[in-house]
């Protein structure tokens, strides 16, 4: 992506206050009452001397009062300024994380899991903050000190129109030097928010992985990687501290410069006695409330340079490729009770990450999956696949469920692309992974979540833990289905978290089934009383695909598919696999060893 204007943000984030635009223009136009209480003073004081000058000190009580009675009134407008401008940019936070979280969670399953989570969650959360705070920067304080400038101007000239020019056109040459170095304190602010990517999922691994660490005893080696990135994180930040000294004294230098050099001239013409105390004393005040806004200015520029460097990691997760969406909304429950075919399937791997880029012919293969694979899926049946680790068989089967998308041909349900009604394909259906993921929560809310308004709620929850064999280790718990299992389920045993993830399978009791190897971590025993109930949905008209490693586990199957290098080695068709399966079975592992 091209270096990132003002432009570009600016409008993205007006547009998304919305209706709290509005309220954050009230809350900006009412905090200005800090800029003219910063000119007011110098006012103020102005009149008293020269009322003291005159010796009208009766004057002076009626001056206080007034001077009084205004400040507070101008400090209750900035309060309340102040809470709409922050109220508005909380709910504009909110708006911006839903909508980036959103994009997140519309990615393409292989960039997903291409880019660490963690650095995910540093785009939807910490880089989103920094974004947003761009218009606060950008409307809240450099206009606060635009208004304070242009009021110190104004008041300048009416005291003194010479000097007034001769410091209006030195002063704003300050601001060159943000000007000069704005693509460098951009780029170091992306590089910052890359880094600090790096560490959080440095982080991340350490707590997750803990098993592993601890089993190798490899905490050392995770120490010192943590240890060497966080170092370039320091260099980092010690790099754009100098950068950001190096602004910071230009811009105080030539300030400086500017004060002196005006004090000459003042000095000159109190000597003179050209000029009345109080308004030497109110011109020293401006020539601050003037260099000063410059010089804040100029800082604020090279924050927002770093902002836009977080913002343009923010704006790269919005612009990448996301998932197909719906373009035809056919009507599936009326094609559902056809096949669901696989035509000519091919699914690689491409240089994934955060690209914008579509088009896969000028990409570099990484990986091929799958290569020209075509079978059905008759309504009503029970079709298996097997084949041995890196066959193919989960590609095939996220795929099917939609989460993967093929690279050549399609998959078609009645004739109708699935890819094309995407959201409406998937309502239909029920998708059990090897290691399924649970919520944090209580095993109700992860059992619940797949059907929440289903009617008799309780009942049909226990219902369909006793299919997926889970009712008696749930009960057994201190607080039954209200235990709460902790992050993705690490409290219960593989099998156990199997066993959830296909009840919940049950619970949402949708038409096409699709089961990846979700019973390898169940005893035999186990896995037997699972896959009779597995074998009943077909008998209510669903249908039936489940990968397997272990022949025994689909010897029921109406359809085996065996899979090899990416490609359907072998099929053996329902009737003789139900008059014959033995010695059907026995010459698919002969010619497949590894299958078991």
């Amino acid at each position: 992506m091209k270096t990132l204007q003002l432009k570009d943000v600016l409008p993205i984030l007006w547009n998304r206050l919305g209706s709290n635009q509005l309220i954050f223009i009230l809350g900006f136009l009412s905090s200005l009452s800090q800029s003219v209480i910063m000119i007011l003073e110098p006012f103020f004081v102005n009149l008293i001397f020269n009322q003291m000058e005159l010796e009208e000190y009766h004057f002076l009580y009626s001056l206080l009062i007034i001077s009084t009675g205004i400040f507070i009134f101008l400090i209750g407008l900035m309060f309340v300024g102040e809470y709409l401008k922050q109220t508005s940019m909380a709910r504009l936070q909110v708006t911006m994380m839903v909508e980036s979280a959103d994009h997140a969670q519309r990615l393409p399953l292989g960039r997903a899991t291409s880019v660490h989570s963690s650095d995910l969650v540093q785009r939807v959360t910490t880089d989103t903050t920094r974004m947003t705070g761009i218009i606060n920067t950008i409307i809240n304080d450099i206009g606060y000190q635009l208004t304070m400038f242009i009021l110190a101007a104004v008041y300048l000239f009416w005291l003194n129109w010479k000097i007034a020019i001769a410091l209006l056109l030195v002063a704003p040459l300050s601001l060159l030097f943000s000007i000069f170095l704005r693509r460098k304190l951009q780029r170091i602010g992306q590089q910052v928010a890359d880094q600090e990517s790096i560490i959080r999922q440095l982080q991340q691994d350490a707590l997750q992985g803990m098993e592993v660490i601890r089993v190798y005893s490899v905490g050392e080696w995770i120490r010192d990687r943590f240890i060497l990135e966080r170092k370039q994180l320091n260099q980092l930040y010690v790099k754009r501290m100098w950068w950001y000294q190096g602004l910071n004294v230009l811009s105080k230098t030539f300030s400086q410069f500017c004060f002196m050099s005006t004090a000459i001239i003042v000095g000159w013409l109190a000597i003179q006695g050209t000029m009345a105390v109080g308004a030497i004393i109110a011109l020293f005040t401006l020539v601050w409330r003037i260099n000063s806004p410059l010089q804040v200015i100029g800082q604020l520029s090279g924050q927002i340079q770093e902002i836009l460097g977080s913002s343009k990691r923010v704006l790269s997760l919005w612009a990448a490729e996301k998932e197909p969406t719906e373009t035809k909304a056919e009507n599936m429950e009326l094609v559902c009770n056809n096949k669901l075919q696989f035509n000519e399937v091919s699914f690689s791997y491409y240089g994934e990450g955060l690209s914008e880029s579509k088009d896969k012919k000028h990409s570099s293969k990484i990986d091929e999956q799958l290569s020209q694979i075509t079978f059905k899926i008759p309504p009503t049946s029970f079709t298996g696949i097997v084949g041995r680790s890196g066959s193919g068989k989960s590609t095939v089967a996220k795929i099917a469920a939609g989460l993967l998308f093929a690279t050549e041909g399609n998959v078609l349900l009645g004739g109708i692309n699935v890819v094309e009604n995407l959201e409406s394909f998937r309502k239909f259906i029920a998708y059990v992974p090897q290691d399924p993921y649970l919520m944090a929560g209580t095993i109700r809310e992860n059992l619940m979540m797949a059907y929440p308004d289903i009617e008799n709620a309780e009942e049909a929850m226990k219902e369909a833990a006793k299919k997926a064999q889970a009712h008696e280790f749930i009960s057994a718990m201190p607080d039954g289905y209200d235990t709460v299992i902790g992050e993705n389920g690490k409290s219960l045993s593989g099998g156990q978290r199997q066993r959830l993830a296909i009840a919940r399978a049950f619970l949402a009791n949708r038409p096409l089934w699709i089961v990846d190897e979700a019973t390898s971590a169940l005893d035999t025993e186990t896995e037997k009383a699972v896959m009779d109930e597995l074998r009943k949905v077909v008998n209510r008209g669903h249908r039936l695909l489940v990968i397997a490693h272990r022949i025994s586990t689909l010897q029921h199957a109406d359809h085996i598919i065996v899979m090899k290098d990416g490609k359907v080695h072998e099929e053996v068709n329902g009737g003789n696999l139900l008059i014959d399966h033995k010695l059907r079975i026995e010459k698919i592992m002969k010619d497949n060893e590894s299958i078991a």
